[in-house]
């Protein structure tokens, strides 16, 4: 029986189908439970696999992929600008396995320069931030195209 491993690698545009599928497979199962159904249907639908791919062919942020055996899992995108964690998913079938834990070391280890990492953390994954040492600020929302609001929560930590 063979093991699988799990590589962190940047990703490319030829990634963007695998980015928006994990990305809307996590928000319907992971996040169902803590925003009402309309604000899951916007969330899930405001960007398509062409943003993915043009924002990755821009390269302004810097997004990361996890993957194992060659199948994509889980992304990270960090601003270097802001110091900023603006995306972190997990596909729901690789959740609770080290693919956030790996992607968000990965993230820290970017930032480290800066001396701190910034984030909005969704509902349901604060207490996963907390768990890596960072700290609430305040609560916040960030308003999607069709104007539905998510409910986030500001966190920051120190790299230093």
């Amino acid at each position: 029986m063979t093991r699988s491993t799990l590589h962190i690698r940047p990703a490319t545009p030829a990634d963007a189908a695998s980015i928006h599928k994990v990305h809307e497979d996590s928000i319907r199962a992971m996040c169902s439970a803590d925003y009402a159904p309309d604000v899951i249907e916007s969330w899930t639908r405001f960007r398509s696999v062409e943003e993915y791919r043009r924002v990755l062919e821009v390269g302004l942020e810097i997004t990361i992929a996890a993957a194992i055996d060659d199948q994509l899992v889980g992304y990270a995108t960090y601003c270097p600008q802001e110091s900023e964690l603006t995306a972190l998913f997990v596909s729901p079938g690789s959740a609770r396995r080290g693919v956030g834990r790996a992607l968000l070391a990965a993230v820290e280890s970017l930032a480290r320069p800066a001396g701190r990492l910034h984030l909005q953390s969704t509902l349901p994954a604060v207490a996963f931030y907390e768990r890596h040492g960072y700290a609430r600020a305040h609560g916040e929302s960030f308003t999607l195209p069709d104007g539905n609001h998510i409910q986030c929560v500001r966190m920051t930590k120190s790299l230093v």
